[in-house]
């Protein structure tokens, strides 16, 4: 085998490894821009549940109005 044909197989190998690298780099980014927008939706849905449910009392029922009314 001649040298030049080494270091060319060399390069192919090692190439090969950083377009792997570079792909599971590409697949991370793409899970963290998925999850990130997903997790900050459903917090916000967490918390504005809680705070509905934490303080019922200052909703008003109209239909004690109504019946106060007549």
């Amino acid at each position: 085998m001649h040298s030049l044909e080494a270091h060319s197989l060399e390069g192919i190998d090692t190439m090969q490894w950083r377009d792997i690298t570079l792909l599971g780099k590409k697949i991370g980014v793409g899970i963290l821009i998925t999850v990130i927008p997903l997790g900050i939706l459903t917090g916000g849905l967490w918390v504005s549940q809680k705070a509905l449910k934490k303080n019922p009392q200052a909703t008003v029922n109209h239909s004690e109005e109504v019946s106060h009314a007549n």
